[in-house]
């Protein structure tokens, strides 16, 4: 695991990424703060403050990118047009929500201006898992998915 906070190491991050990553692939997850109301209602939405990003490379090694954005006001530039580009399939839990806020956020155009749930190279995991049968819901969550098809339970802290 790779932490990244400035746009000339997440540039040369992701032109690596891009000469090695196997099956021209890779997952993504943003986080940003949220604040709720008593009642669980989420009343302000913070910026993206961190893009995960993970790939593996060819020899099957596991790479993963913590990119810290909270300081940002627009994405590195290698980093945009990954995003916006169709060359890379860009797989996760709710992924589409995660490139609009990442789009709204910093202003990328080319992302606001696609439905992202519409685009072939975006896989919505919960979605995908549907439309196998494997779970009745395609918004169902990493926990979910996981207990479903690895068995496995996992703890998220929320």
């Amino acid at each position: 695991m790779k932490v990244i906070t400035t746009a000339e190491e997440t540039n040369t991050a992701m032109t690596a990424m891009c000469d090695v990553a196997k099956g021209n692939g890779f997952s993504l997850d943003a986080e940003w703060n949220v604040t709720k109301n008593r009642y669980g209602h989420v009343m302000n939405a913070g910026k993206v403050a961190l893009i995960q990003i993970s790939y593996m490379d060819g020899n099957d090694k596991m790479t993963t990118l913590l990119i810290r954005t909270h300081h940002m006001t627009t994405l590195p530039f290698k980093l945009e047009w990954l995003l916006v580009k169709s060359t890379f399939k860009i797989v996760g839990v709710n992924v589409s929500a995660d490139l609009i806020k990442i789009g709204e956020d910093f202003n990328i155009d080319a992302i606001k201006q696609v439905t992202q749930k519409d685009r072939c190279n975006v896989i919505n995991l919960g979605t995908f898992a549907r439309e196998r049968g494997v779970v009745t819901s395609g918004t169902a969550s990493l926990q979910q998915l996981s207990e479903r098809v690895l068995k496995a339970r996992l703890n998220k802290a929320t």
